[in-house]
């Protein structure tokens, strides 16, 4: 049998070469890493690896929240409670409740948005009584803006309106826009509640040129601390989505303890305004 050729022999140096080129890249990052850190100590080294801190023109660019307290006008402590927190809120208070006239006053000398909280007409809701201010549907128009005037009057310093109830009367386009024509002859915004997704409040009030929001999120319809925090969670994410968020709480003393408690992280992560500051 005939015997295979050897190949020829190849050569070590060119990987002696490669070896070498290792050996001066790995020296050169040496001596660029202790350079730098002759300019830079490792002290600032490591500092400079931290987030950057949010300054005060960054931070007006967070998402913005409004929380609007309504149903006031009939415990003053707990009212003054919600006005010892250090946010500003929005206070939404029932004409011809017992110390509304009283809660306005204080609202406005501290610097706060007073609006009024306008009874309508709901479906399955007996205690309507025209007396506290309701609005029907079955009132004629001349009769329905005599009650919606007193209502206005009756609280001071009001700079907007949301509906109290109302998932029957904002429904009816007709009745709302006689609402809504006296609101913005009086240079009000408006709040709809919706107290019902079938509301036609926000959409006719937009396409009457009336500074107008509608309501994410009610804070305490399930009135439990855990149930809260999750409405003030789902009303960060929402403002951090599109910008803003509009929530509406009640006099509970639960809820004040809860939105006491979240402030530090609420203001962390958004801005808190009035109300009427979404409309600039």
């Amino acid at each position: 049998m005939a015997k295979r050729k050897k190949g020829p022999k190849r050569s070590i140096w060119p990987w002696f070469g490669v070896f070498a080129l290792l050996l001066l890249t790995g020296y050169f990052t040496f001596w660029l890493v202790a350079k730098r850190r002759e300019t830079f100590p490792e002290k600032e080294i490591k500092e400079l690896k931290q987030p950057p801190i949010i300054t005060e023109a960054l931070a007006k660019y967070k998402p913005k929240i409004a929380i609007i307290i309504d149903d006031l006008g009939y415990d003053r402590h707990i009212a003054q409670k919600f006005l010892e927190l250090d946010i500003p809120l929005t206070y939404s208070i029932l004409p011809f409740s017992q110390h509304g006239k009283a809660i306005a006053r204080k609202v406005w000398a501290n610097g706060q948005v007073v609006m009024l909280h306008l009874p309508m007409e709901a479906n399955n809701y007996s205690k309507m009584n025209p007396e506290d201010g309701f609005l029907f549907l079955s009132m004629d128009r001349e009769t329905l803006l005599e009650h919606l005037k007193r209502d206005l009057d009756d609280i001071p310093y009001i700079k907007g309106v949301n509906n109290h109830l109302g998932s029957k009367f904002t429904q009816s386009p007709l009745h709302m826009k006689w609402v809504l024509m006296e609101i913005k002859r009086r240079n009000l915004f408006f709040v709809d509640s919706m107290t019902t997704g079938l509301s036609k409040g926000f959409s006719i009030a937009q396409n009457m040129g009336i500074k107008t929001v509608q309501r994410d999120v009610f804070l305490d319809n399930i009135k439990e601390p855990s149930a809260i925090r999750a409405q003030i969670s789902q009303l960060v994410d929402i403002a951090e989505r599109r910008g803003f968020g509009v929530a509406i709480g009640h006099p509970h003393l639960v809820t004040y303890q809860v939105l006491k408690e979240s402030i530090p992280e609420l203001k962390e992560r958004v801005e808190l305004v009035p109300v009427s500051q979404l409309f600039h």
